[in-house]
């Protein structure tokens, strides 16, 4: 299911009332799901020690299609396709990572991406199309938005003098299948 079929389809069970404007009612209660959500993961680690059970992570994904669904609705009130809002958030982040605006530290995913990048394993070829194989397993190993390596300045992102890997180009996007991003272009 892409994210337009999934926005008509919920668009068929939006009845809520009108308070002024179409958007008001949607966005209330995307603040009030997105509210269960973290009330949810917050009762977890203050009762769970953080340990998230397969009966939480059910809760979750359902509270989570509350989320998708008032963030839909808000789209369709909005005359915004939920596609086209994902991708544009998507090259907004990734402009934002080449940049060097977005750093997490979180070593073992520039491991991880460092060496599928230098060994040319991303699965996917500098123009943008997939390379022969399964696309699925480099989608969840290609973690670009922690790569420190990104930054803007010439040295590395540590602050140290050592730029990127060799091999490492510093523009990435997403690529979609229609449904979701399965890969980073390295281009």
């Amino acid at each position: 299911m892409t994210f337009d079929e999934y926005q008509r389809e919920a668009a068929r069970t939006a009845q809520y009332p009108l308070i002024g404007h179409g958007v008001i009612y949607p966005t209330l209660g995307l603040t009030n799901e997105a509210g269960e959500v973290a009330g949810k993961v917050k009762k977890i680690f203050r009762d769970k020690g953080g340990q998230i059970s397969p009966a939480d992570r059910e809760a979750l994904k359902y509270e989570l299609g509350d989320v998708l669904w008032y963030l839909a609705q808000i789209a369709t009130e909005l005359d915004l396709s939920l596609q086209d809002v994902a991708e544009a958030n998507l090259e907004k982040l990734f402009s934002r990572l080449e940049r060097g605006a977005i750093r997490v530290d979180r070593p073992e995913d520039d491991l991880v991406l460092q060496h599928q990048v230098a060994h040319d394993e991303v699965g996917v070829h500098r123009d943008g199309r997939l390379a022969a194989g399964d696309a699925g397993e480099h989608k969840n190993a290609v973690r670009a938005e922690h790569l420190h390596h990104l930054e803007g300045d010439p040295g590395g992102a540590d602050g140290s003098d050592e730029g990127p890997p060799a091999g490492f180009a510093k523009a990435l996007r997403p690529v979609f299948d229609g449904r979701e991003v399965v890969a980073v272009v390295v281009a």
